[in-house]
């Protein structure tokens, strides 16, 4: 049981009475007289014994009140004087040369003292000592990084919210607005800053695409009922006037909530285009109305899309079958190939898709006659594949593919954002002459380099693309698709290059018998350079787990979202009359410019402490 405060009392009289005499004996383990310690911090400790002993010494607490737990009968046998007040708590043993306690009682682990006061008699008293209490140094080391920690994050908090400022500072090259933060080096000055993400410093060189006729314009642009319709119904409305199909299927769950707008697809993504006329019985579809039925072209083309025939207009179906007619290219070849087949009942048309490459594909002319992008084919050409062009069939109720390098592919699919029918992308396009050159380079303009340049505001750009809302979705999702499946193609035909027959075990195989292809198989591998693969996701797991062998167990685990309301954002769209989910890259660049900031204040800035090792991903959801 514990003693009571009386019991209590008694201890600490005879505890003080030893505590005298020990340091007779031993004066080393005690201060300096009351003279050079400080006349206040003793009188305040003389003052505390005389209130509670009449004529004894008292050991005292600073901000703690104390309580003996344990303690011996026999003081001679006393090892260590217990003090609880619910917090951490220690237990301080003499040496073993001592036989009787000397008084040493720590606090509350706070910053505390523990006081001795010693009074030898009423006559003239012997010296009166305050013992501090003192920190370990790895301690105080401690305490020193948190408090450098602590001062570093309040200064980090304390700073206004970071704004980026606007689209201010154009590329010397190609004319392109970025943001000053998005310049290739950081510590330039801002009068001459140099840029990458447009044209790679010059080496990607596109003509800007001609200004869209301006009954197009108006519906981009204006605010009345119909230009309200057509931006909320665009994708119906490009749909209705495209020549190709796109394979992937679209996921509409993702749009039930009261989110914003997003355009997502599931399975492999293609465009597929059918033949001149439909097979007997069967509705015209995509291209088929260009030459079908035509004196009930509006009419057809509305009921090719039930779903939303309430909310189409056929005066705004009207007015985009006339622009078309009198500007893409594509669609004079179909009013060419049906005014042939009116004119020459039951002879069988066929429509050649020309692909023009090579060297000169980057000059990009408009065509001066549709013969320089499609042909018509009389009689029967024997393949549906002529080189690289492609060839649409008369009446064989059949789907072809058209590649993604194939200059038409994207404005078959997008004839309101490609209203003359040209823009697209070929392979061969090669990079403009410049003192800079990386080792390795294809000199070619890549897919990637080819999205990058087109997708830049630029002050004298007349292309809709920018504004085309929820079909610029549909566009930036069909362009991540075609590069994959360029980088997948390339992988595919490149498997020695990659020595895929390390990763797959070929060698392995053909040593245990298994010589048959059905047993073996043929596998395309994917190497841990492809971005989302199997190998990709395993070596940077390998990669953060060495990290943490070689480091230790990760201190911070930081996620870093984007905010809709930043300021950059928000003047951004106020600007041009869009929304956030309008303008899907805009969100991006400016998120990885908040994230570069984040993480150079966590590496050099030090706003958590020195940094050891650490590790960064982006997912996007």
């Amino acid at each position: 049981m514990n003693p009571s405060f009386s019991d209590t009392d008694e201890l600490f009289k005879k505890a003080a009475l030893l505590a005298i005499e020990y340091s007779k004996a031993s004066p080393i383990w005690w201060c300096p007289p009351p003279e050079s310690v400080g006349t206040t911090t003793v009188k305040r400790c003389l003052n505390q014994s005389q209130r509670q002993f009449e004529s004894s010494s008292l050991i005292t607490f600073d901000r703690v009140k104390s309580e003996v737990v344990e303690a011996n009968d026999e003081l001679d046998n006393i090892g260590g004087l217990i003090a609880s007040d619910g917090v951490k708590s220690e237990v301080v043993e003499a040496n073993d040369e001592l036989d009787n306690i000397t008084g040493l009682v720590a606090s509350d682990g706070i910053k505390s003292e523990v006081v001795e006061a010693s009074d030898e008699s009423a006559d003239g008293g012997s010296p009166t000592t305050c013992v501090p209490f003192r920190r370990s140094k790895r301690t105080k080391i401690k305490m020193g990084k948190r408090k450098q920690m602590n001062a570093s994050l309040d200064s980090a908090c304390n700073k206004a919210p970071i704004d980026l400022g606007d689209q201010a500072y154009p590329c010397v090259h190609c004319g392109a607005i970025m943001w000053i933060n998005e310049r290739l080096e950081k510590n330039c000055s801002n009068l001459h800053p140099k840029f990458g993400l447009c044209c790679l410093q010059g080496k990607v060189d596109l003509p800007n695409p001609k200004h869209a006729p301006w009954q197009l314009q108006r519906l981009f642009h204006s605010i009345d009922d119909d230009s309200k319709n057509f931006l909320d119904n665009i994708r119906a409305y490009n749909m209705m006037f495209a020549f190709t199909s796109m394979g992937g299927k679209v996921d509409k769950r993702v749009n039930n909530g009261r989110g914003p707008y997003v355009y997502c697809i599931n399975g492999q993504n293609m465009h597929m285009i059918g033949s001149v006329l439909p097979v007997e019985g069967a509705p015209p579809k995509f291209s088929q109305l260009y030459i079908h039925d035509t004196s009930n072209e509006t009419t057809n083309r509305i009921a090719a899309w039930p779903r939303h025939k309430k909310s189409l207009r056929p005066s705004i179906v009207q007015q985009l079958q006339k622009i078309l007619d009198n500007h893409n290219e594509l669609v004079k070849t179909y009013r060419l190939a049906r005014d042939f087949m009116g004119n020459h009942q039951g002879q069988e048309v066929k429509i050649r898709l020309i692909h023009k490459g090579g060297k000169n594909a980057h000059t990009y002319n408009l065509p001066t006659s549709p013969n320089e992008i499609a042909a018509l084919v009389v009689g029967d050409i024997g393949s549906t594949e002529l080189g690289r062009d492609i060839i649409i069939q008369y009446r064989s109720g059949l789907l072809e593919r058209i590649s993604e390098t194939h200059q038409s592919y994207l404005p078959m699919q997008y004839p309101l954002l490609f209203p003359y029918g040209d823009g697209g992308y070929t392979e061969g396009i090669p990079h403009k002459k410049t003192q800079r050159k990386m080792k390795g380079e294809s000199g070619t303009v890549s897919l990637r380099e080819y999205f990058a340049y087109n997708i830049q505001d630029r002050a004298l750009d007349g292309s809709l693309l920018l504004y085309g809302r929820k079909l610029y979705q549909q566009y930036l999702v069909d362009a991540y698709t075609m590069i994959e499946s360029y980088r997948l193609r390339y992988i595919r035909m490149n498997q020695k290059k990659l020595r895929a027959e390390v990763y797959n075990g070929l060698a392995d195989a053909v040593f245990r018998g298994d010589t048959q292809a059905s047993f073996v198989g043929k596998r395309v591998i994917l190497p841990s350079s492809f971005t989302g693969g199997a190998r990709y996701t395993m070596q940077n797991y390998q990669d953060a787990m060495a990290i943490c062998r070689w480091a230790g167990f990760p201190d911070l685990f930081i996620t870093f979202t984007a905010n809709p309301k930043w300021p950059e954002m928000t003047r951004f769209l106020e600007a041009r009359q869009l929304r956030i989910e309008d303008r899907p890259d805009i969100v991006t660049r400016i998120f990885k410019m908040k994230l570069d900031l984040l993480i150079k204040d966590i590496r050099k800035e030090e706003i958590f402490g020195s940094v050891k090792a650490g590790r960064t991903t982006s997912i996007f959801l």
